[in-house]
Parts: C-alpha cells; sequence; structure tokens
C-alpha cells in the first residue's frame, strides 16, 4: 500500500511540473531525403584522392557507330574544300554577375535564392533572405539574348573555391547516373572542381562537394544550363549515360535543391512535401 502511495505521490508531482508524459523521440528526417545525417563532420577527402576527372567525348564527335547504338542520327559528311576559309572574328564577351532567385511555381511567389550557406559544404540549398544568396558569374557574347551549356562560377560560396563551379551531382541512392519517367533518382545542386565537364556529355568523376565531404563516389556535370538572358530565367539539361537527354524537373524539399525525371516518383520514395520551382538570374553590379 505504501509502494502505491509513493508512486502515485511521483506522478502527482510530474504532472504538476509538466513532466507526465514522456518525450516521444521525433525522427526529424522522416520522408526527406536529406538529412544532416548524410553528412559525417568527420569525412572528408582530399580533392587529391579521388580518381582523375573523366571527360567524355561529346555528342558531335561520336563516330557514327557510336551514335547508331544510341539511337542517334548519323553525322553529315565533311566537306573538305581545298581553299582555306577564314573563320569568323570572335566576339567580344562580357561577364554577367548577380544571384539567382527562386521562385514557387505553383503559386508564383519568390520562396528565396540559391544560398552560399551550404548543408555541410555538400549540397546547395536555398534560403530567403537576399543577404544570403550565393554570387554567381557566367560569360557571355556581346549583344547575346541566350546561352547554352553555359559555365556558371560560385564567387563566394562556403564549399570554397576548390568547387568554383555550379553543377549537378548525382543523388546518393542512385543506382546509375540516369534520370528518367517513373524513377526516383534525382540530382544534387552542387560545387564541382575546375575543369569540370563538357558540354552534353554524361556525368563524369570530376571532384565535387558532395563526393568531397561523404567520400561517396557521385558523378557530376557542370556546362548543363541555358540561361534566357532576357528573361533571366535558368534550365538545367542533364545527359544521361547513353547520350539523351530527358526533360528534367526542378523541386525542392525542405529548403534542399534537386532535379530529377521525375518528382513523383521521388515523393512516392521521400513522402515530406516537395516545391517545385523555377530559377531566375538577377543581374547585380560588381561590389
Amino acid at each position: 500500500m505504501r509502494s502505491f502511495l509513493s508512486f502515485s505521490l511521483v506522478a502527482t508531482l510530474l504532472t504538476s511540473a509538466g513532466l507526465g508524459a514522456l518525450a516521444v523521440p521525433v525522427d526529424e528526417c522522416a520522408g526527406m531525403e536529406y538529412c544532416a545525417s548524410n553528412f559525417p563532420t568527420d569525412v572528408l577527402v582530399e580533392r587529391s584522392s579521388l580518381p582523375s576527372p573523366t571527360v567524355k567525348t561529346a555528342r558531335h564527335a561520336w563516330t557514327n557507330a557510336e551514335r547508331l547504338v544510341r539511337g542517334l542520327p548519323l553525322k553529315p559528311p565533311t566537306r573538305r574544300d581545298s581553299a582555306r576559309r577564314s573563320g569568323p572574328s570572335a566576339l567580344p564577351q562580357v561577364e554577367k554577375r548577380g544571384i539567382i532567385e527562386i521562385t514557387n511555381t505553383d503559386n508564383g511567389q519568390v520562396i528565396g535564392y540559391v544560398s552560399k550557406n551550404s548543408f555541410s559544404k555538400a549540397q546547395l540549398r536555398y534560403q530567403p533572405a537576399i543577404t544570403d544568396a550565393v554570387t554567381v558569374t557566367f560569360s557571355a557574347n556581346t549583344g547575346a539574348t541566350s546561352l547554352t551549356d553555359a559555365r556558371i562560377t560560385l564567387v563566394d560560396s562556403d564549399v570554397g573555391a576548390g568547387y568554383p563551379l555550379l553543377g549537378l551531382i548525382q543523388g546518393r541512392d542512385d543506382t546509375n547516373a540516369n534520370i528518367a519517367s517513373r524513377s526516383f533518382h534525382y540530382l544534387y545542386f552542387g560545387a564541382v572542381a575546375v575543369p569540370g565537364t563538357a558540354p552534353n556529355t554524361p556525368g563524369a568523376a570530376v571532384s565535387n562537394s558532395y563526393t568531397g565531404v561523404t567520400g561517396s563516389q557521385r558523378v557530376a556535370e557542370s556546362d548543363v544550363w541555358n540561361i534566357d538572358l532576357t528573361t533571366g530565367s535558368i534550365t538545367p539539361q542533364w545527359t544521361n549515360t547513353d547520350g539523351s537527354q530527358p526533360a528534367t524537373d526542378l523541386f525542392s524539399q525542405g529548403t534542399a535543391l534537386y532535379a530529377g525525371g521525375d518528382s513523383a516518383a521521388f515523393l512516392s520514395r521521400y513522402p515530406s512535401p516537395l516545391t517545385h520551382y523555377t530559377l531566375k538570374f538577377i543581374e547585380t553590379t560588381a561590389p
């Protein structure tokens, strides 16, 4: 009887102190692809220990046999003139400098900017404050209204100068480097080391921010950005291992930025809410 009364007294005291119910641990990563534990702080891979960059042959340089295997049209015959032709002079280039705005496509609201404050210096994110926006630069011909397969440089990202190029990186759980409809495969927004990758080539084992932090070998592509210089619209184009270029969807989970071939398939595997977004270049003046 005394034991029962003692237990009741303790329970009453705990309840009055607001401690009557034990806290149930909450998994903050439930349903999300991103989690802080994805990036162990004690794993840092030196760039020199990564495999040498593999820059694959561009599609226009593939042989006709290779193009047939990939279902691509044959190259036109090469015309060789005896008279040497002089090519057009190169147009002068200008450097564009600015930030990248993120807009929710469902309601048209600006939700933030590609941030200079990454997840563990491995994966890029967005943040709502313009003061957190990463500064980017790229080159364009004078008078150009658009760019394809552009290379974008990150000026002040916390990933560091070792990874200066904005790129897409193969996702942690992807079984290969391809994205497609009905596939959950996804791509991180991240940073890539020079020399990067050539336009219209499949992902290569170049040094990148995700691999550098986690030690997990993931391929990346850098020169994937199409930019409308009139509207500022930026869209990426990933190239699969067979040379195909699927539609590339943009979506975020939390504030983590992703691209992929099928956001619905991604959501089925990682069932935390997604936000579909667009990218817009906002030109700024140099400091």
